[in-house]
């Protein structure tokens, strides 16, 4: 919103960080005693780190945001009691600058869940909106592959709406047929091809962006 107010706000958040860890005059009052006191850990975490530290970032305020986030992991790299987290869906756009050793000396990647988890997380979600038979999850899982497990609470989530909108237009037609509020297969088939029509949208964007 204004110039300078993000770099402000990192230095701001490392800052309180730094203070925490700082024992407190009860426990330096402790410690003098001899006592032994815990020793105070912070942890920073930053999701989406990709709309800070994309290496396709050209605004300037921007800029001037990951490096003093830069500079303020520099400085956390010499403290072993500040821990500094960040998670990101697209890795391959990071700065460099950001995954050089020192500043995220640690990768972990939580890969995509399997056909099996991707079943249980589709009953988890489903709960009582619908009784898929053994035959029908093997085919939604099948046909899910790649899907992450928010990708499968999307899913549901899409399939309602869609049955929403056919409830709403049968009432403006008129139609005495009963509402359904049971979910189908028809509808997570359709909820599934839409799915899948962004997320291929979404890879191809990030491959361009990844090649420029």
């Amino acid at each position: 919103m204004y110039v300078g107010r993000g770099p402000q706000r990192v230095r701001r958040l490392f800052s309180e960080a730094k203070n925490y860890i700082q024992p407190t005059w009860y426990e330096k009052i402790k410690s003098a005693l001899h006592f032994e006191i815990p020793k105070r850990r912070a942890v920073i975490f930053i999701d989406e780190i990709d709309a800070l530290g994309s290496r396709q970032t050209v605004h300037s305020e921007i800029s001037s945001i990951i490096s003093q986030l830069l500079t303020e992991l520099d400085g956390v790299h010499m403290r072993k009691d500040i821990i500094f987290v960040a998670a990101t869906n697209h890795y391959q756009l990071l700065d460099e600058a950001l995954k050089r050793s020192g500043r995220l000396n640690r990768i972990i990647e939580f890969k995509l869940p399997d056909k099996a988890s991707r079943k249980d997380l589709l009953r988890f979600y489903i709960k009582k909106s619908i009784a898929l038979s053994d035959e029908e999850l093997e085919t939604i899982g099948n046909d899910t592959e790649g899907f992450s497990s928010a990708d499968i609470k999307q899913l549901v989530s899409d399939a309602k709406m869609i049955l929403l909108r056919a409830e709403i237009q049968k009432r403006k037609k008129n139609q005495n047929n009963q509402d359904s509020h049971t979910l189908s297969i028809h509808q997570i088939s359709k909820a599934i091809e839409a799915l899948k029509k962004k997320k291929t949208y979404e890879l191809q964007r990030l491959t361009i962006e990844s090649n420029k």
